[in-house]
This record gives structure tokens, sequence and C-alpha cells, in this order.
């Protein structure tokens, strides 16, 4: 934890591309905390594409700015991605809370949680499976 207070310290010194390049750590501490999130609710997490793109960033000697930039931007896809479904299952959840306080039915509310714009996945993302 104390890496990426140190990380962070003076990256309001850099703009652009050069300020990009510094946040990898963060968005990637975001991402492991979403991916321990998205297991507690029993959700699909998106592969680790990003963690792919770090390897071959570690083996070039010097990093490729090109591949920090890509790194940023897969992660950003993979956090917004997990947010997605975390809140669509934690709607679905308060739902069924609901429904179980109230005593209805709650299958149209939660067809309509699923079919809202605000929960579903915009990115064609793979996801974990057995066979990767």
């Amino acid at each position: 934890m104390n890496v990426f207070r140190e990380l962070d310290w003076n990256q309001t010194l850099y703009k652009g591309e050069e300020a990009e390049r510094l946040h990898w750590p963060i968005l990637f501490k975001v991402r492991n905390q979403l991916e321990a999130e998205c297991y507690q609710y029993f959700v699909d997490v998106p592969k680790a594409r990003s963690v792919e793109i770090a390897r071959s960033m570690e083996r070039a000697n010097p990093p490729d700015p090109n591949k920090v930039l890509r790194l940023c931007t897969r992660l950003r896809v993979e956090i917004e991605t997990m947010t997605r479904r975390v809140n669509c299952q934690k709607e679905i959840g308060k739902v069924v809370k609901d429904a179980e306080f109230w005593q209805y039915d709650p299958s149209e509310a939660i067809r309509a949680i699923k079919e809202d714009p605000a929960f579903r996945d915009e990115h064609n993302i793979s996801d974990y499976s057995d066979s990767d």
C-alpha cells in the first residue's frame, strides 16, 4: 500500500500522456480490489489482458510508452466492466431483499435491471474460464 502512496505524490506535475503513464499502478490496484468484489458477489471477472500487457512491458527495456498507454486503456475497460457487473448484482440483491420483505415476485424487476443500459456491458470483453 505504501508503494502506491509513493508513486502518486508527484503526479500533479505531469500532464497529458506523461501523467497517464504514471497512473497505471493505481489503476492496477483498483482493478484488483474490484476483482475481489466480483468474487464476493459471484460475478464474472474479465480476463486480465492488462497483466499480459504489463508482462510484455517488463521484457522491453526501456518500456514502450505506447504499451503503457495501452495498459492504462485496458485497465480502464476492465475496471468499468467489473464496476457495471458488481453494481448490477448489488441492485439485484436489493430487489430480492425488498421482494422477500414485501412478498412479491422480483423477476420483472430483475429483468428490468439486466436490460438497463447503465448495467449492460458495452465492451466485447472475454471472461475467465477454465478453457483459457
